[in-house]
């Protein structure tokens, strides 16, 4: 088992666009092309890639080669002793102590395709696999079922990523009959509810992220640029396309946290939401000679982990009004109205605003624009500040904080 170590640099790019953002190389690896990212804790992270497992145990500061070379993209883990990893070359392997030994299951069909697998149990993992197939991994063997789809006349789904915001209730996205597909479980993964989009043809889900049991994002690979994410605010019944809030660049991972705090990985730029995907602002870009990410995994509103073509990185940003901090205690005493807004808006309650100071940031924590409320006055002028979402902080003289999130057209 190797061990790299190394002095973490901070990448300062031209582009990034809050002095508080940090983009932190962890690891330079030419070629590794980062494929799975899981996250245990803050310092505990395993990284699948095209060519090695790696662990780390401190952050990424330093990192073990857990297996190499090696054709497991995708992994899950259940704790930081037990998990799963799965190969297109038809291998299922499992460890239980941390990736420090792996034991291959037992007679699994080598010519299987395996895409993704999740963990709901310390022993017991489905894996995804190519002719709908959905296996089922237990410490004394296997079962297998397939996912048949009723609506397009009996085809499989295949599904080629997972997603779970509880231990029952979870999300494969993938492929039928030509169509992006989504299928619903509610029971673990025991069984499935098929849901296919609205006619997005030659289309296939290559990654998913769900906010809540109702909210779902999904990348989709398709021959032409013209539609290459969707999502869903009723559980995958029906489906949006997300292609007008993004330029035609491929996207290469997404990820969300229950809060609504989003992350978007292309190859050249970092997007980022707080409101669930309603609006997108620019975290950070690179220029045409960077390397190229491809995975991105979000750990809280202040840290994620993203993989690259070349490197492992880190996102450090403090995000000062970030959704951990917001609403506060004090924010349902207060109202803006009408917001959206273009121009003026009318903050209340209005009686007695004297010395009540405005701040407006915008989602990296930048003070955009600033004002204090005399009294009698009820309102501002937002009219200066470029449209997209805001948090409107309001301090009181006493020290009290109220924050709104407020939206400029």
């Amino acid at each position: 088992m190797k061990k790299y170590l190394l002095a973490i640099l901070l990448v300062v790019f031209p582009h990034c666009i809050s002095a508080q953002f940090q983009f932190i190389t962890l690891l330079n690896d030419t070629g590794i092309h980062v494929t799975d990212i899981n996250v245990i804790n803050e310092d505990s992270i395993f990284v699948c890639s095209a060519k090695k497992i790696l662990r780390s145990t401190d952050g990424g500061a330093s990192w073990d080669t857990l297996m190499s070379p090696t054709t497991f993209y995708n992994a899950d883990f259940y704790d930081f002793n037990n998990g799963f990893a799965v190969s297109p070359l038809g291998y299922i392997i499992r460890t239980a102590n941390g990736g420090l030994t792996w034991d291959t299951v037992p007679n699994i069909p080598t010519s299987t395709f395996f895409y993704d697998v999740h963990m709901n149990d310390p022993l017991i993992a489905i894996v995804s696999a190519d002719s709908g197939h959905i296996f089922t991994i237990y410490s004394s063997g296997y079962d297998v079922d397939t996912l048949f789809d009723a609506f397009s006349g009996g085809a499989p789904m295949v599904i080629k990523d997972f997603d779970f915001d509880s231990p029952s209730t979870g999300f494969g996205g993938g492929v039928v009959s030509g169509h992006s597909g989504l299928a619903r479980t509610v029971d673990g993964g025991i069984s499935w509810d098929i849901r296919t989009t609205s006619g997005f043809l030659d289309l296939r889900f290559d990654e998913i992220s769900s906010i809540d049991s109702l909210q779902i994002w999904g990348i989709e690979v398709s021959p032409s640029p013209w539609e290459h994410i969707s999502y869903s605010v009723d559980g995958g019944d029906y489906w949006f396309s997300g292609y007008p809030n993004f330029s035609t660049a491929k996207i290469s991972s997404i990820d969300f946290l229950p809060n609504g705090f989003g992350l978007i990985a292309k190859p050249l730029e970092i997007l980022v939401t707080i409101d669930s995907g309603i609006t997108w602002n620019t975290l950070i870009s690179f220029p045409p000679s960077f390397s190229g990410l491809t995975k991105i995994k979000i750990v809280n509103d202040t840290l994620a982990y993203v993989g690259g073509n070349d490197a492992i990185y880190k996102i450090s940003h403090p995000f000062a009004v970030g959704l951990n901090e917001y609403p506060t205690p004090f924010s349902q005493l207060y109202y803006a109205h009408p917001n959206p807004a273009s121009d003026l808006i009318v903050i209340g309650p209005i009686s007695d605003n004297k010395g009540r100071h405005l701040l407006f940031y915008d989602l990296l924590g930048r003070v955009e624009f600033q004002e204090y409320l005399e009294n009698g006055t009820d309102f501002v002028d937002v009219s200066s500040l470029k449209s997209g979402m805001y948090i409107l902080s309001i301090e009181e003289p006493n020290g009290r904080i109220a924050k709104l999130k407020i939206m400029k057209i």
